[in-house]
């Protein structure tokens, strides 16, 4: 039954692809997450038993169930209490992270100095006082890079069902997308789920940004 839920699981949810940079320059220690949620859940959950489902290339990895403690500890605060899949589960819970390819950023600063001299005098008959004042402005512009990276975090959540005559009803897919310079999504994925449970289940349909304090 667990490998028929991970297939019909996988083949109705859009997996984290492309990642794009959300345009905003991040600066350690600051982590900004942008999220977007959707969902059909109710605000306040009564006790909900659900099974984690590994996608394609998830099962037997280390690091998935390293993050997966990250996902039980959140999904525990909202009363959903994990059991095995053959134990009846009433919902499954799957989720995705990845990092995009780095890009450049460059970034101009002006450079301060003396512009030139302001002259002004004062007479009065044969005698004169002349001022030399310095200016000062933008002389020039120095210019810096370093390479960003777009990384990305897919939670979902869907009803359990039993065959494959039954449709797939996912109740919630939420994304979580930063940039930044560091290009391990294990140095902000705990920054990552705590954007995304900060509101959980949230207003559905409606994207918000967090600001979490962590290594970027």
């Amino acid at each position: 039954m667990e490998g028929k839920m991970r297939i019909l699981f996988a083949g109705a949810i859009s997996l984290v692809g492309a990642l794009v940079l959300v345009g905003c320059t991040v600066t350690a220690p600051l982590v900004i997450a942008n999220v977007f949620t959707y969902h059909t859940l109710p605000e306040t959950t009564e006790r909900t038993t659900y099974a984690f489902i590994p996608l394609d290339g998830q099962e037997g990895s280390l690091e998935y169930k390293a993050y997966q403690d990250i996902f039980r500890t959140h999904l525990a605060a909202y009363n959903y209490i994990e059991v095995a899949p053959e134990d009846g589960a009433e919902m499954m819970v799957a989720f995705q992270y990845g990092v995009g390819a780095g890009q450049q950023q460059v970034t101009s600063t002006p450079q301060m100095g003396q512009t030139g001299t302001m002259v002004t005098g004062s007479y009065a008959g044969n005698a004169g006082t002349i001022v030399s004042t310095p200016t000062y402005g933008t002389v020039g512009h120095s210019t810096s890079s370093q390479t960003v990276y777009g990384r990305e975090l897919w939670f979902g959540m869907a009803n359990a069902r039993e065959d494959e005559s039954t449709p797939l009803e996912m109740r919630y897919e939420g994304r979580v997308k930063s940039t930044g310079s560091d290009a391990h999504i294990s140095i902000v994925i705990d920054e990552l789920a705590d954007a995304l449970f900060s509101d959980f289940p949230g207003e559905s349909g409606k994207a918000r940004t967090e600001y979490l304090n962590g290594w970027n």
